[in-house]
């Protein structure tokens, strides 16, 4: 397996993808599609990837400068994003991820 992210790479997962179609086909099972395989293993490497930059630094300024922003325009100085409903901790951090993608996409 590659280094890169704990996934394996393309030529390791073609290979595992020969070996489990070699069974399936014995035990007389439907193939896998192998672009399938590998556009299944992409996702995950670029939601690993967004994880690991919602953990970077630069998350945590965002997520300060939402708050003051969100603190600013309900004029309430002590605001805590908690709860489930109504602007709570839940919809400050659908709003956080969502200024995230627009940064990880602007950013490249």
């Amino acid at each position: 397996m590659s280094n890169d992210r704990q996934l394996p790479s393309d030529i390791e997962t073609r290979g595992a993808i020969e070996t489990r179609n070699l069974i399936r086909r014995q035990a007389g099972l439907p193939l896998v599609e192998p672009s399938n395989e590998l556009d299944r293993i992409r996702q995950a490497q670029e939601r690993l990837a967004f994880e690991q930059w919602m953990q970077s630094p630069l998350r945590y300024r965002v997520e300060k400068k939402l708050l003051e922003r969100m603190r600013r325009r309900t004029n309430r100085p002590n605001w805590k994003p908690i709860g489930m409903l109504s602007g709570g901790g839940w919809a400050f951090h659908t709003i956080l991820v969502k200024q995230m993608r627009k940064l990880s996409t602007r950013l490249g």
